[in-house]
């Protein structure tokens, strides 16, 4: 999608989360996704929920029309409460009881050579900065 002509976010975050389906034995992927955005987005430059849904079917070249939900944040928020909020939606620990073999083999293959977490624009030099930081840190501690 960060290819199309029509994105527009500066930064993003996106993970990976994986719950059980509604059968109880299948895996179900979806991303939760952090888009850092202009502030004339929100002006002439406002993509549609419907608009959003065709962007991540023609990205995810399928025939059915991805479910979304699509929501402006608060501007005091901050940005790193924010992009814990997203980080942490990996797995529901009740999903990880291994009491369900056949699940947890599902999860597995759903998730064999994924990326459970991706930066892309600014945030890219954002993470790469803070981990700089905490190396620095480390070291000087030691």
């Amino acid at each position: 999608m960060t290819k199309l002509k029509d994105w527009q976010a500066l930064g993003y975050l996106r993970t990976t989360e994986v719950t059980r389906g509604r059968d109880g034995k299948s895996a179900h992927p979806h991303f939760h996704c952090l888009l850092m955005v202009k502030a004339s987005y929100f002006g002439r430059n406002y993509i549609s929920q419907a608009e959003w849904v065709e962007l991540w079917k023609k990205s995810l070249r399928v025939d059915y029309n991805p479910i979304l939900d699509v929501q402006a944040l608060k501007t005091e928020s901050s940005l790193v409460g924010l992009l814990a909020e997203i980080i942490k939606y990996q797995c529901k620990p009740n999903d990880l009881v291994l009491s369900d073999r056949d699940w947890f083999l599902e999860l597995t293959r759903q998730l064999h050579r994924t990326k459970a977490i991706a930066f892309g624009g600014i945030f890219k030099e954002y993470f790469r900065e803070l981990e700089t930081r905490f190396l620095m840190k480390r070291c000087l501690v030691r």
